[in-house]
Formats: C-alpha cells, structure tokens, sequence
C-alpha cells in the first residue's frame, strides 16, 4: 500500500473528542488531493458536537461530493463498491462500533485479502488525538458491514 497514505493520515489529528465525523471528512478531503494537510475548517466548525452524517452526506467541499452507501441504490455489495473505489484511487469511511459508541475510520487499502482501516481517536478532546489508529478487516466479514453507514466521495 502506498506509504504516501499512511504519511497523510499521520499527519492529520482529531482535535475534540466528539468530532470523528469532521475529521473522516477532512481526512478523506486530504487523501483526494482537495485541502492542504493543515485543513480543520470541519472540526473547527463542529467542534465537539456529535454530528454523525449530517454536515457531509450529499454535500459538495472543496470539489468533493459526499454520498452515503446504499446498497439497494448501488446494484453492487459493499465488497465490490470498496473494490471499485480503491481501484481508482478514492477511500472510503465507515462508522464501526468502538467501546461502546461509533467510530468512523478510512478504508484505506487492501492487503492480503484484508482491508486497511485507518483513524484518529481523542481521547480527552484535547487536541492530542494524533496517534493513528490501525486496524484490518478479513474480506469474507465485508458482507456483514453493510448495515454500518458508509461514505465514499465523487470528484
């Protein structure tokens, strides 16, 4: 997988302690090529208010037009949808459970059979939320994922 990925993500951090959304949005916005990698006008805005999809499902920033998964729209599953989208180069965020809440994490790749999922965590909400946090999923658990909101974003 492409360091260059993994350089963009580490650089990037989750600045409160309820913004993942804000912050999917702007990692995603950097990795497309649309923000500079000091870009936190979408947790700046939001702050720590836990605002889920709403400030980003089917709206345009920076050139980048948010859309939410829906399978009964895609004529694909989620397997061939991620395939597609890492195929050409865009990721994709998915919210999955973590100790006890949701968390929103960037499908950043595949290897050996196994989807990358990158994110940042803050913790206290104190702006220190720039460790990366790394985690893969089997490709035969994708099917199951399907009832989880995912994003993906058209240029």
């Amino acid at each position: 997988m492409n360091t260059a990925i993994f350089d963009t993500i580490n650089q990037h951090h989750q600045k409160y302690r309820s913004s993942c959304s804000p912050s999917l949005a702007e990692m995603l916005l950097k990795l497309a090529g649309a923000v500079p990698l000091d870009y936190y006008a979408e947790q700046d805005r939001d702050q720590n208010q836990n605002v889920g999809l709403k400030n980003i499902e089917n709206k345009t920033i920076k050139g980048i037009t948010f859309r939410k998964y829906k399978p009964q729209d895609e004529g694909k599953s989620l397997q061939q949808k991620i395939d597609e989208e890492l195929s050409k180069g865009r990721f994709l965020g998915i919210y999955l459970p973590l100790g006890g809440e949701y968390h929103s994490f960037v499908i950043a790749g595949k290897v050996n059979q196994e989807y990358v999922l990158l994110s940042k965590y803050s913790e206290l909400g104190n702006d220190e939320g720039k460790q990366t946090i790394e985690n893969y999923i089997p490709s035969h658990l994708i099917p199951g994922l399907e009832r989880f909101d995912i994003i993906y974003y058209e240029k």
